[in-house]
């Protein structure tokens, strides 16, 4: 269905193989009686490239209504409940509602928060319930006589389609499985190294000082002008800023590039060292949908983004520098209508420091059976240490995917160059020092 800017946004929610069954079925169903709105399910509505955390929230957000397929096995489902709360935070914005709709169990079944909420079993009388609430919001809205006519003329189809779902997975005990197929068999690997750099650390002093000598060269002693305005097509001011001022400018711009130096090291590595690949096997014939890995390296290590080495200009990772001391040009245009070029899409992969662990994450829309899928030119691995002929480092990964309510865990192993790669020479050049 083309989404109409006008129509509201039903957002069906759903967990394991029954909920998922219930919730596609109305996805499909809904809009056969009630033409006025744009019903939207994460199994048909995230196409192949689409960023899936991102898709599910931006809809969370925008959703008039929200119709969460709970089951007996899936109503403490962490995915369940974290869409539950923010469909709930986000449809009082529109005078909309979250309605918790029971498949295989009572109301007297259900457990935790979503009890508070609009619920109804879905049934005959419960399916009439929602379908009035959802009619309330479309563009244009059922007469109740047309809204009768056309729930009794297609509630049969669904009807039907509910028992067989329940006849073929269950639903009605707690110990009925999510999804018929044993806990899928991953497997995860790093390909590339970690390596370690190391530098001349008075570097950042000598840096300091030759920029000085540039920022101070046309200073004097008694605080007037040495240097005329500048004669130039441009416009020009004289100097504002007291001797004094532009001193403590200077010293705090060299308080900023100390405290900024590492990160900006850490920069150069990561365009001029190639990026790990990150590699997810399905060696199973179970079809994964939302699966998250999140892998945990020791504190040692550590990720940087990897960037484009074409045009790599270290300087533009450090603090600016004040402004000369004397006349300033400055431009008569607005900045802001350069064209701005080159922005990198979001990253498949994400990462922080926990504790003293690397935490790296990634997100996969989907991944079928018997399939590998890889994560490339994300991320440079680096080693804070100095030590020579490091081992391999050991790392854990767990996964978890939508359609089970279980985690998934492994190990893996990343290796580390022999040696530490010495930078000084490269940053000397750069920085022309």
């Amino acid at each position: 269905m083309t989404a109409s800017s006008d129509r509201p946004r039903i957002f069906l929610s759903w967990s394991g193989a029954l909920s998922q069954r219930v919730a596609t079925f109305l996805h499909e169903w809904l809009p056969t009686v009630i033409q006025g709105i744009d019903p939207w399910i994460s199994t048909r509505s995230i196409f192949a490239g689409d960023y899936w955390h991102r898709a599910i929230t931006d809809n969370l957000r925008l959703s008039n209504i929200g119709i969460v397929v709970v089951t007996m096995a899936n109503q403490e489902s962490t995915w369940l409940n974290y869409e539950t709360g923010a469909l709930a935070q986000s449809v009082t914005t529109r005078d909309g509602a979250v309605m918790p709709l029971l498949v295989g169990l009572s109301v007297e079944d259900l457990t935790g928060p979503m009890k508070n909420l609009q619920v109804n079993t879905l049934d005959e009388a419960g399916m009439r319930n929602v379908l009035a609430v959802v009619n309330e919001h479309a563009q244009p809205k059922l007469s109740e006589k047309a809204l009768e006519r056309e729930f009794k003329l297609k509630w049969t189809e669904l009807e039907n389609e509910i028992a067989d779902a329940l006849a073929a997975l269950g639903g009605g005990s707690v110990s009925a499985p999510t999804l018929p197929v044993a806990l899928p068999d991953l497997t995860v690997e790093i390909v590339g190294v970690a390596r370690a750099y190391q530098y001349d650390e008075t570097l950042v002093e000598s840096y300091i000082e030759n920029r000085k000598m540039e920022l101070f060269g046309h200073f004097p002693e008694t605080g007037e002008l040495t240097s005329p305005l500048i004669a130039s097509p441009m416009a020009s001011r004289r100097e504002s800023r007291s001797p004094d001022q532009f001193r403590q400018e200077v010293d705090r711009w060299a308080a900023d590039v100390r405290a900024a130096w590492a990160s900006a090291v850490d920069t150069l590595a990561g365009a001029i060292w190639d990026a790990v690949t990150i590699k997810i096997e399905n060696l199973t014939s179970v079809f994964l949908e939302r699966l998250q890995l999140v892998i945990t390296l020791p504190g040692s290590v550590d990720a940087i983004e990897s960037l484009d080495s074409d045009g790599f200009e270290f300087e533009t990772h450090l603090p600016d520098r004040p402004r000369a001391w004397g006349p300033s040009p400055y431009m008569l245009f607005d900045p802001a209508e350069m064209d701005i070029s080159g922005i990198r899409r979001p990253s498949d992969a994400t990462w922080r420091r926990v504790g003293d662990a690397l935490e790296i994450t990634v997100d996969v829309n989907e991944l079928r059976p018997k399939r590998t899928i890889e994560c490339t030119d994300e991320l440079v691995l680096v080693v804070r240490s100095s030590e020579m002929d490091l081992p391999p480092i050991p790392a854990t990964w767990s996964a978890t995917v939508r359609n089970l309510d279980e985690v998934i865990e492994g190990e893996c192993t990343i290796m580390v160059a022999p040696r530490a790669y010495d930078f000084t020479a490269g940053l000397r050049k750069l920085l022309e020092l």
